[in-house]
């Protein structure tokens, strides 16, 4: 089956709508937790023309929806289609993320300084404040220094930050007895 890009999957969660923009090249683009599903596409798309719905990755879009469950969830390995392509930090800052284990956090400064830039807290907070695909890259896992959350861009902002964390945290302590 040929299938035509770009593509929007949308689906309703226990966590809100959910919308997932891919391209021919991958994934483009995630935004999570609406009220509605008009408001999830229009957030998937942003400025540009809407494209057509399918459910183009029904392995990430179960994913999402077991998370949204409260399941302990490690995303498949997907390719992210970037508007523009990282730099060599950005990258590592990158990596360093996607390993920080479900319900477990580092701050800025410490993911700076896994990355081999210590003192560069503020850069890795521009990375995850442009972060496309939260929950693919687990922005919401990086904190301020003690613990202060920091900013998040998805609807309800740093409370949305502290139900993942918190949802995250107690699946695994689920796990673990």
């Amino acid at each position: 089956m040929l299938h035509k890009f770009p593509a929007v999957s949308v689906f309703s969660t226990a966590r809100g709508w959910f919308a997932l923009l891919g391209t021919e090249r991958g994934l483009r683009r995630v935004t999570f937790g609406h009220a509605t599903r008009a408001e999830a596409i229009r957030a998937v798309n942003g400025d540009a023309e809407p494209v057509p719905e399918r459910d183009w990755h029904p392995e990430l879009r179960e994913q999402c929806e077991a998370f949204a469950e409260g399941a302990v969830v490690a995303f498949p390995a997907v390719v992210i289609d970037r508007d523009r392509p990282l730099t060599a930090f950005q990258q590592r800052v990158v990596e360093i993320v996607q390993t920080i284990p479900s319900g477990e956090t580092l701050t800025y400064g410490q993911v700076a300084a896994l990355a081999g830039s210590p003192g560069a807290a503020r850069a890795v907070g521009q990375v995850m404040a442009t972060n496309p695909v939260p929950l693919v890259i687990p922005c919401h896992r990086v904190v301020g220094a003690c613990g202060h959350l920091g900013g998040f861009s998805a609807p309800g902002g740093i409370a949305t930050k502290q139900a993942l964390l918190t949802l995250e945290q107690t699946a695994a302590l689920d796990l673990s007895h």
